[in-house]
């Protein structure tokens, strides 16, 4: 009991504040140590997969390390979606698991398996430090250190630390080793990230030049790009993963919508691109990129915070991992020397496109009398405030919100698990971005009903001690993202069913109503504006049901990519 209570008191040191804990019994010596401190918020999750990604939302809002306890066997094992989700999406967990003494393996024992590689490369580190031993007391706390050093430090990520533990579990009173006087961490360990030279910056940041910034999730720069933009009189394309969106005159909202256009391409080619943070969804932007890096004259760079430079079409130039705050403010310094902020001919046709293409949204979405996915997109993007919060799900949900929503100041923060994309976990993320929300704020999950039935389970362990929130579910019976791909015409429509359209046939509402849940069926704008009113001032989850179509869903999208691309060929061909 003394190692975790050191290793628990260690961790508080270093700043551990949020523990999610599965049930198990191996695991008693951690758990124990875990509830005796005030200083924790302890989360209960029944199911381990589930554990993992409630971890993760906490993890992925807070930016803090998080850690997750769970016992031996197969619980483990359910760690690895999230862990993977984690490690490509760089955020901090600390993945605790319970293990059967080396005396109980490779025997046949019950619930023993080989715990020490089960999540393979998706864990930045793994600790296996054996069963404790009073006579390495010495170590435990800079082993506690250096597994939550190892979940920050360049890029976050999730770290394993494996415990083994022999009979009898309680093996006494749970009093920690001593530690550094005054509260202090046994070690600080970090990576700290330079500057570029001066002299590739200046070749990137070239007033001189016509440029395009590209701000996507995980950058966390939106106001020192927005004023660099403006000082380079360059156009802001942001990601709402970003936190970039704004009403700035810079910022291009309808990016996605605007490079549909081949008559586009021709004459907004840029001769800089500059992308912070990671590659956002828009394959539309991500092939004007390719064509911009096939000229001679465009230069294409990225910048990160630490990591790997997302450059999945082999496209950048010059990549560069730094510290992008430090590095933008030398590269404002330099540019405001040479410029007070230009008047772009290049930016004012990025406007005027960015202009067209509003009115025909607005016109043939908001509209509209019944509610459609791209409408729900719209409206929370415009009724949330820059406290709350959307988590959105992959596939389509975060697509209408990149493609569709709309620029304003006080754009709502946007989480997602893009590392690596998956719908599973998402309700889970949800709830773990929910309990740390804060009073005055509003979490709000928008995903598909796939999505929800993936990760059902969540909802109903303690239903009514679920945090406070809105869900929404766009119910369109599928998966209506493959109605967007090739194999939709190439494959028979009984086939293209069966194996992607996936309809599930069930009424998800009264599922939520039957397992407790307060969830009701929206239709109109009216009813969507009356629920978030209601989850705002409630303090319990709220769910709602939209009910879609996908063939509709699609032909509205067509619709619109149609209707938008003519508005900005025919801008193009009057003006220029």
């Amino acid at each position: 009991m003394s190692f975790c209570a050191s290793l628990v008191d260690e961790w508080i040191r270093c700043g551990l504040k949020q523990v999610v804990i599965s049930p198990g019994s191996r695991s008693t010596p951690m758990a124990i140590s875990m509830i005796a401190r005030a200083e924790l918020e302890v989360h209960l999750r029944l199911d381990e997969r589930s554990s993992g990604f409630y971890a993760l939302g906490i993890a992925r809002s807070t930016g803090i390390p998080v850690a997750v306890l769970v016992t031996s066997g197969t619980a483990v094992a359910e760690l690895l979606p999230a862990a993977s989700e984690a490690l490509y999406g760089k955020v901090p967990l600390l993945l605790l698991t319970a293990d059967r003494p080396p005396r109980l393996q490779g025997i046949g024992a019950p619930q023993t398996m080989a715990q020490v590689g089960i999540l393979g490369t998706s864990v930045k580190e793994v600790y296996d430090p054996g069963v404790p031993d009073l006579g390495k007391s010495g170590h435990w706390r800079s082993l506690a250190c250096h597994a939550y050093s190892s979940t920050l430090q360049l890029s976050p990520g999730p770290v394993q630390v494996n415990l083994a533990f022999d009979e009898p579990l309680i093996d006494g009173p749970a009093v920690p080793t001593v530690g550094r006087p005054a509260g202090m961490p046994w070690s600080t360990r970090g990576v700290t990230l330079g500057v570029p030279d001066g002299r590739v910056l200046d070749s990137i940041f070239d007033p001189k030049r016509n440029g395009v910034i590209i701000l996507g999730g995980g950058s966390d720069i939106g106001g020192s790009a927005t004023r660099l933009a403006e000082l380079l009189g360059w156009p802001l394309l942001a990601d709402p993963l970003s936190g970039g969106i704004s009403e700035h005159p810079n910022c291009i909202r309808y990016f996605d919508s605007i490079l549909r256009s081949e008559r586009a391409s021709g004459v907004l080619l840029p001769e800089r691109v500059v992308r912070f943070g990671d590659v956002p969804s828009s394959k539309v932007l991500g092939s004007f990129l390719s064509k911009c890096a096939n000229d001679p004259t465009v230069v294409v760079a990225g910048f990160n915070q630490g990591g790997v430079i997302a450059d999945p079409d082999r496209i950048v130039e010059v990549g560069l991992s730094c510290d992008l705050e430090l590095m933008l403010d030398q590269v404002l310094e330099r540019v405001g020397r040479l410029s007070n902020g230009r008047n772009s001919g290049y930016l004012d046709r990025w406007l005027a496109l960015d202009e067209a293409v509003a009115t025909k949204i607005e016109v043939n979405v908001d509209s509209a009398d019944s509610l459609t996915e791209v409408g729900v997109a719209r409206m929370l993007a415009s009724s949330l405030g820059p406290s709350d919060c959307i988590v959105v799900s992959s596939s389509m949900p975060v697509r209408d919100l990149e493609w569709y929503a709309g620029k304003r100041s006080g754009f709502p923060r946007v989480i997602s698990n893009r590392g690596l994309n998956g719908i599973d976990g998402v309700v889970s993320t949800f709830l773990g971005v929910a309990a740390v929300g804060g009073p005055q704020s509003l979490v709000v999950g928008l995903l598909g009903d796939l999505a929800l039935l993936h990760d059902f389970g969540s909802l109903t362990w303690r239903p009514a001690e679920l945090p406070k929130g809105l869900l929404l579910v766009n119910d369109n019976d599928g998966g209506s993202i493959f109605s967007f791909l090739a194999q939709k015409e190439q494959v028979g429509h009984t086939e293209f069913e069966r194996v992607f359209g996936t309809p599930h046939g069930s009424n998800l509402l009264d599922i939520l109503i039957g397992v407790g849940l307060s969830a009701r069926r929206v239709s109109n704008s009216c009813e969507l504006m009356t629920l978030i009113d209601d989850a705002r001032e409630g303090s319990s989850l709220k769910i709602g049901v939209v009910q879609s179509d996908r063939q509709s869903n699609l032909e509205l999208h067509k619709m619109l990519s149609s209707t938008c691309v003519q508005a900005v060929d025919s801008l193009i061909e009057s003006e220029w």
